[in-house]
């Protein structure tokens, strides 16, 4: 999860285009009010949390993840992004007003990262 500008179109592009983050839910534009930022984030796939927990363990084992495992496609499986956050997200990063910067912030939460 993480806070970005929705005056720095470059940073809004990046994040929900090449890294795939959508307006998360909490966002401000997606409850309805007007601020200078938004809130994304990335959802994953029920497999994908199972998986990267399975190789927390090995290395938390002293172990090293066995490369199948590292490599298994469900270590990047995202869940679908609901068509009304999805059109929301589309049209906030379509926006370009020019630049401030981007504020990254991890938070702590199931399903996301």
């Amino acid at each position: 999860m993480l806070t970005v500008l929705k005056n720095n179109a470059s940073a809004m592009n990046f994040y929900m285009g090449r890294l795939k983050y959508a307006v998360d839910d909490v966002s401000p534009s997606a409850c309805g009010e007007e601020a200078a930022h938004e809130i994304l984030s990335k959802t994953l796939h029920p497999a994908s949390i199972e998986l990267k927990q399975r190789i927390a363990a090995a290395f938390a084992d002293g172990e090293v993840p066995s490369p199948e495992l590292l490599d298994a496609p469900a270590a990047m499986a995202r869940v679908p992004v609901p068509a009304a956050t999805a059109a929301v997200a589309g049209a906030t990063a379509t926006a370009r007003v020019g630049g401030a910067g981007a504020v990254a912030a991890a938070v702590a939460g199931a399903g996301k990262a």
